[in-house]
């Protein structure tokens, strides 16, 4: 038994690092299209344009925490040419968010066995998916200074900063949501507080990053100034271990949560 619990272990161990590098290689293609159409939704709304800075923070500092100006700067360049991309460029968007998502549908497909959504119910849901991260984000900063002030009343709960918790509580919400969509079946508790732990681990890893590129100077000193593209590739790849391991978190968490009503346990 224990030898099946092990081999099933390092089987699990092995298919995390092989999605994670198929969903980082897809990554790649189809990260700037994908942050284009969320920015794109926040630049043309005027209700979401008092938002847009932090957004844009936001997203520089979760896709290169070590070198967020540089993707600022970017971030600006690409949507500022965004006007520019034609019909072809536009085909291009399309096509490699299509080819990601797919892609992501299939490996969640092979971990739980279900069947894959059809291309129209993929389109339907992962846009609803890019339509509301920028709606939650906004919803989250705005409530969250109006609670500060509220906060800031009292004497008692001044000392209290609820703006700095603001980035976590969105990367839970955003992990919570993207599982809760994806997975057909999934107990919600599970996935909530599953997803709790997702965040932690990324913050954890963000952090230990952050260190790791400020103290190894081996990739700065052999590839130069493509030593940022290296880093972003490793980034990406320990974003996905950590996602894709949430997802067989949830998987047997409510195996486990089955077997034990299974047995009379609650």
């Amino acid at each position: 038994m224990k030898k099946l619990d092990i081999k099933e272990i390092q089987n699990t161990i092995n298919d995390i690092t092989l999605y994670s590098a198929a969903l980082s290689f897809y990554t790649v293609f189809s990260l700037v299209p994908i942050i284009l159409i969320v920015l794109s939704i926040f630049s043309n709304s005027p209700f979401f344009s008092e938002f847009y800075t932090k957004l844009e923070h936001f997203i520089a500092s979760n896709i290169l925490p070590t070198n967020q100006d540089m993707i600022s700067t970017y971030l600006k360049d690409f949507l500022s040419n965004s006007s520019k991309m034609g019909l072809l460029g536009g085909a291009y968007v399309l096509i490699t968010s299509i080819l990601f998502f797919d892609n992501y549908e299939t490996i969640i497909s092979q971990i739980f066995s279900q069947e894959k959504r059809n291309l129209w119910e993929k389109i339907k849901l992962y846009w609803t998916m890019l339509t509301l991260f920028p709606m939650m984000f906004a919803a989250a900063i705005f409530l969250s200074v109006k609670f500060q002030f509220f906060l800031n009343q009292s004497e008692y709960t001044s000392w209290i900063n609820v703006v700095k918790l603001a980035p976590f509580f969105i990367i839970w919400m955003t992990f919570f949501l993207a599982y809760k969509f994806t997975l057909i079946g999934e107990s919600t508790r599970s996935t909530f507080v599953v997803s709790f732990f997702v965040s932690v681990a990324f913050f954890i890893s963000k952090n230990v990053f952050i260190y790791y590129v400020l103290i190894n100077k081996t990739y700065t000193t052999i590839y130069g100034s493509i030593s940022l593209l290296m880093f972003l590739f490793l980034w990406i790849y320990i974003n996905w271990i950590i996602y894709i391991g949430g997802i067989y978190a949830i998987k047997y968490l409510d195996i486990i949560t089955q077997k034990r009503r299974d047995n009379g346990y609650h």
